[in-house]
């Protein structure tokens, strides 16, 4: 079989001894057939795959690789409950289903090498990209979307060091095996917190095809002191197109299993808390504040500096070795003791490929099993449920049909979990009304939008990068459509340099469109030599000057009806109502001021209502 080469370079006799738990079983008198895709084929891909992943954190970490990556402790940083696991799988099975019928050996052996000739560690893990930004080829993919903050978007390093792209890294290349093409979309953008605008706006910035959709805001959600906005993320989650599983970072979801039951999600708690402090337990990694020169020359670039007095990354001399972006850019910006270095972001990425292959081994196995129930053990639960779907396939057709079965018995699954859902009252989540300054003030209010705010169709003109609806080019309707790669989206014009005109605009007869503008000065980072990445998350706005007189623009836009504009059911009859009604609800968000500091200049909604109620 061929296999994506990785670096090796150290000696067979430095390898630690292989994890037997990392190991894929192959089923006994299960002998690939040469000529078709079988459960039996994709399981000793998996095998050689995973053999591959082992290989590569053996280069990278040596010697630790065996502590640092035993499976028990690092399965035990990822909590999930038993449906959650069951609906994580079942997305991943799909996928495999997709594979078993509609692709052959040579296909699989053509995706892989093009990953192995396409994976770029600049760019994080390149893939063939329309004009649209999406596949080209193998149509059969499986989405991770980063949703987060700017540690999430890997600030201070290169783009390519951040976690996100170290879990494609890691992904692209076994998934490949197996038929599927993983797509790593890092999203996340600083000082942003999940709600309400990125809540609201989740198809239009983080697309429309999305399997698995991180939540990554500890920071700039105040440490959970604002559960209203994890409830209203979670609620708009469900109600995406695709209803992704949903993998959060940080002990903020405290009613996790009330969302799993009665919301009917699949959400996966990555305790990254928990990553860290196995770092400083049990002389896991040598404290390099401790060690002189030759005995840190001996660990691998990848864990030296990286625990220094019994903290990560925190103190000298780890703080001077936390960033390595010097070979490609002179910047410092964002190089702060809150974002983590390179070597956490490595760590981090890896980790959760870790938790992620383990899935996929495991729904694979299960997915052997519904197939094939014969081989399966009498007493396994999971031959239980294999075994309603009828006796072993013995035919081609007969396999077909086997396939079909257990499709449509997993699609009919994810939809009695979506009227779960939709049935559950909103009455579990806290949507604010104690949380003074921070949530809804009014329970008045309150009751009138609640449904329409977490459960109605929203359909959302942001102006935010990264953001799928600007790199398509729907929102701007330009016909300008690109990529974070190569930039061909529509930029909107520089800061301040359309010219007041001599006369303002009237109300009879009002300048259109808006415009939207970008700060030249956000942009000296995007890249560094050769093309590096750097940071792709920036906050264009549409911008009125005083002395333009009056504008006029439609909200949303045709395009944007068009891609956007579902006709969900919000539970209860609010479907119905919403498709017989023009009532609705406009909000606007105002420009993303840092740390509370707006450019001089700028007049906030609150100086603007007043004006507004007047005419």
């Amino acid at each position: 079989h061929e296999i994506v080469d990785l670096p090796v370079p150290l000696n067979s006799e430095d390898l630690p001894d292989f994890n037997p738990k990392l190991d894929v079983q192959i089923p006994p008198n299960s002998t690939p057939d040469p000529s078709s895709v079988s459960t039996a084929l994709l399981l000793e891909r998996l095998s050689i795959a995973k053999t591959q992943f082992h290989s590569s954190l053996v280069s990278q970490y040596g010697n630790y690789t065996s502590k640092l990556f035993d499976r028990e402790p690092v399965m035990e940083q990822f909590k999930l409950g038993s449906p959650s696991r069951e609906r994580h799988h079942r997305r991943l099975q799909l996928k495999l289903l997709d594979t078993l019928q509609h692709s052959t050996p040579t296909a699989l052996q053509d995706l892989v090498a093009e990953q192995a000739s396409n994976i770029n560690p600049i760019d994080g893990g390149g893939i063939h990209l329309d004009r649209f930004g999406n596949s080209t080829k193998n149509s059969n993919t499986f989405t991770w979307t980063t949703a987060g903050h700017s540690a999430a978007a890997g600030h201070g390093n290169l783009f390519s060091q951040s976690y996100t792209s170290q879990l494609t890294q890691s992904l692209q290349p076994l998934f490949a095996q197996l038929g599927i093409r993983f797509i790593g979309k890092n999203y996340a953008m600083g000082g942003m917190g999940s709600a309400p605008q990125l809540a609201l706006c989740l198809e239009e910035v983080y697309g429309s095809d999305i399997d698995v959709i991180s939540w990554d805001f500890g920071m700039t959600d105040a440490g959970g002191s604002m559960p209203f906005r994890q409830y209203l993320w979670f609620n708009r989650v469900r109600m995406h197109p695709t209803h992704p599983i949903l993998v959060t970072q940080g002990n903020l979801f405290n009613k996790m299993e009330v969302l799993e039951k009665e919301g009917g999600g699949g959400i996966v708690y990555f305790e990254s808390s928990k990553m860290y402090k196995r770092l400083t337990s049990n002389n896991l990694i040598p404290d390099s504040s401790l060690l002189d020169e030759n005995d840190l020359e001996r660990m691998p670039p990848s864990l030296q500096y990286i625990v220094c007095d019994g903290k990560v990354e925190t103190g000298s001399p780890c703080n001077e070795h936390k960033w390595n972006t010097t070979d490609y850019c002179t910047l410092s910006k964002f190089q702060v003791s809150w974002h983590p270095g390179w070597k956490i972001q490595q760590l981090t990425g890896k980790m959760i490929a870790y938790f992620m292959i383990e899935s996929l081994q495991a729904a694979l196995e299960e997915l052997h099993e519904m197939i094939h129930p014969n081989e399966a053990n009498a007493t396994d639960s999971t031959n239980v449920r294999a075994r309603s779907l009828g006796d072993e396939p013995t035919s081609t057709k007969a396999l077909t049909d086997t396939y079909r079965d257990i499709r449509e018995r997993l699609q009919s699954r994810d939809k009695v979990d979506f009227e779960l859902f939709l049935n559950s009252s909103l009455a579990q989540f806290d949507l604010g009304e104690h949380n003074k300054g921070v949530g809804p003030v009014k329970n008045t209010t309150l009751d009138i939008i609640q449904q329409s705010i977490y459960r109605g169709n929203a359909v959302c003109t942001t102006t935010l990068l990264p953001a799928d609806s600007r790199y398509r080019g729907i929102m701007t309707e330009t016909g300008h459509v690109g990529t974070y790669l190569n930039e061909q989206y529509d930029w909107g014009s520089p800061y301040r340099s359309r010219a007041i005109p001599n006369v303002p605009a009237t109300y009879e007869h009002p300048t259109s469109p808006f415009q939207m503008v970008y700060v030249p000065g956000d942009r000296r980072s995007g890249s560094c030599v050769n093309g590096t990445g750097y940071e792709i998350d920036f906050k264009d706005y549409y911008a009125v000057q005083y002395g333009e007189g009056w504008f006029t623009e439609t909200f949303p836009k045709k395009s944007m009806i068009a891609a956007y504009g579902h006709e969900r059911d919000g539970g209860s009859d609010a479907g119905a109502k919403a498709k017989n009604s023009n009532r609705g609800l406009i909000l606007v968000c105002t420009i993303y001021c840092p740390f509370g500091n707006c450019p001089k200049g700028t007049v906030s909604l609150e100086e603007i209502g007043p004006s507004l109620n007047e005419t």
